[in-house]
């Protein structure tokens, strides 16, 4: 998985202009990552002074944490995203594997791999490979969360709390993921209604992440705007 990617990279490094000169939305978070990394703030010429953020804001400081330290060599980020691609078949296999059995996790592992689009997406400097990885952790919690006999951890509290956190980052990356948390917390309740406490405790630890999660975000757009703004407007 890891040298498929390299090599498309590698490709693209060589053969496409556009490689080191980012265009369109790409070239949107591109100025705003290099306007972080040096602390200028957003950089953003269409978003003025004292509005909340225009875009979701943690795909910029995801990609401004890398050039802070490399002094902005785009090469990096794309290397960083090509793990997260790897990152997200293995996750997809690990899937497969506990809803079905090692044939249907094999089968998925290689179908993640061979994606052609996701491939593609990994070297742009766009929000996607983040947001795909981020949901394949989300939805590996999320098994271990409603279906304990079918994993071994030993501290289901853990899971919850790393599946607030997940949906949290998610929502950061993606404010759309907001729809999907809402439905995993309902699933969470469902599955677990049965117990007198335990079915609101599960989606209530969860919540009370995911809010704690975006509320730095939250504060900051009501601070600089005075519009309770949660992510993004």
């Amino acid at each position: 998985a890891l040298l498929l990617r390299l090599a498309v990279l590698f490709w693209r490094r060589a053969h496409d202009p556009l490689f080191l000169q980012p265009i369109n939305d790409a070239a949107v978070y591109d100025t705003w990552a290099r306007s972080i990394a040096l602390g200028s703030g957003h950089g953003l010429p269409f978003q003025p002074d004292g509005a909340p953020y225009f875009l979701p804001p943690l795909y910029p400081y995801f990609t401004a944490f890398f050039y802070k330290f490399n002094g902005g060599d785009i090469w990096l980020v794309m290397v960083i995203q090509a793990l997260m691609g790897v990152g997200t078949v293995l996750g997809i296999h690990h899937l497969g594997v506990r809803l079905h059995g090692d044939r249907a996790g094999l089968l998925a592992g290689v179908a993640a791999l061979l994606t052609a689009p996701t491939i593609w997406y990994e070297g742009w400097q766009l929000p996607t490979t983040l947001n795909l990885f981020l949901l394949v952790v989300v939805l590996n919690l999320l098994i271990a969360c409603v279906a304990p006999d079918r994993n071994k951890w030993s501290r289901p509290g853990l899971i919850r709390v790393g599946l607030g956190l997940a949906l949290g980052l998610a929502s950061l990356n993606r404010p759309q993921n907001l729809l999907l948390a809402a439905l995993i917390l309902a699933l969470i309740w469902w599955v677990e209604r049965h117990g007198r406490w335990r079915g609101f405790r599960s989606p209530a630890i969860v919540l009370a992440v995911l809010v704690l999660t975006i509320a730095p975000v939250t504060w900051r757009n009501q601070i600089t705007s005075g519009e309770p703004v949660p992510i993004s407007a």
